[in-house]
């Protein structure tokens, strides 16, 4: 390819005979030189852009298949992190799911433990409640052998006082024999035994004032709340889920119940 240096410095031999015109030769190559100068410049310009746009095309395609080798690691990691993610969400569900079994299974125990406790409570409460009702009732009955014996004690004051048997007075009567009675043979009379010392009347004990109705009423209510208060204090179970047997085996002797005179507040019940 010429290049515009070498169209401006072409020269061209004069002929002798049928030859050009030199002035119309060179008329038409100087604007032929202008346009081929710019035609060069504009070639080099778009030729050096070319350049460019290819090295530029490479460099793109590189970056393609790095950015293709980039997609499929993201691809191949994102697959990986996906799997990884449903087992681990699999695994948690199952963990959750026995944590959750094993929590119910906590529960029901704990409630069938409180509901034999509940039960048990119950019962040892039904027992104390039987046992105080038995109390109660024993009481009603001591409360009303206690009122017939003030009401003997009243006729028994009202009555006069009895006589003493006159032995003497007994022995000076004569035998009286009634007459139809067969006759026996006579019987030989015996001497006369001596006469018995008589003897002295027993000296009667200062008698004590008897103890009013109220009195004792009042002392019955005192042992029965000590001995509620010491029935209550220990019929409460003292493990969880085991039944009380105190308010089974406990049961309230009377025989040691003190009352009136006999009444001693330091002794136990």
């Amino acid at each position: 390819m010429f290049t515009p240096q070498e169209i401006q410095e072409k020269t061209f031999t004069k002929a002798v005979f049928g030859g050009y015109d030199m002035q119309m030769v060179d008329d038409f190559l100087e604007p032929l030189s202008e346009d081929y100068i710019t035609l060069y410049k504009e070639n080099a310009v778009l030729k050096s852009k070319m350049k460019v746009l290819v090295e530029k095309l490479e460099e793109y395609r590189s970056q393609e298949q790095s950015m293709r080798k980039a997609i499929l690691s993201a691809q191949r990691t994102a697959d990986a992190m996906v799997a990884e993610a449903e087992k681990k969400c699999a695994r948690l569900m199952s963990d959750a799911a026995s944590a959750a079994q094993d929590r119910s299974q906590d529960a029901e125990v704990i409630v069938s433990q409180e509901q034999e406790r509940i039960n048990c409570a119950k019962k040892a409460a039904q027992n104390f409640i039987d046992v105080i009702e038995r109390d109660i009732r024993g009481h009603l009955e001591l409360l009303e052998s206690l009122k017939k014996r003030d009401m003997s004690l009243e006729l028994q004051q009202q009555l006069p006082p009895r006589k003493p048997y006159d032995y003497e007075a007994d022995e000076e009567k004569p035998l009286v024999v009634p007459k139809s009675a067969p006759k026996t043979q006579p019987v030989e009379k015996a001497a006369p035994q001596p006469a018995p010392a008589e003897k002295p009347a027993p000296i009667p004990a200062p008698a004590e004032e008897p103890e009013t109705t109220e009195e004792i009423a009042h002392e019955i209510e005192q042992n029965l709340s000590r001995m509620m208060d010491a029935d209550i204090s220990s019929a409460a179970p003292s493990q969880p889920g085991k039944a009380s047997t105190h308010a089974d085996s406990s049961t309230i002797k009377f025989t040691n119940l003190q009352f009136g005179r006999n009444y001693d507040p330091t002794s136990g019940t």
